[in-house]
């Protein structure tokens, strides 16, 4: 992402939704901004490479709640 989190946060409207999907960077830059409200993990039964990361290590570790399962 070529922006700050919260620059581009500030510029959506006020209750949008914002559907990520991208590299653990991505999604790790929001959950460090504490800007992630739903998060819904698919299991796809495909070998993407070599022991790809869901998440960078020094992610910060925040409580979660399974909703549907």
């Amino acid at each position: 992402m070529d922006e700050d989190v919260d620059d581009f946060i500030g510029r959506q409207k006020e209750g949008s939704r914002i559907w990520l999907v991208g590299s653990a960077e991505l999604v790790g830059d929001f959950i460090r901004e504490t800007q992630v409200d739903e998060m819904i993990l698919s299991i796809i039964p495909v070998i993407l490479g070599n022991r790809i990361r869901l998440f960078h290590s020094g992610s910060p570790e925040i409580p979660v709640k399974l909703t549907n399962g």
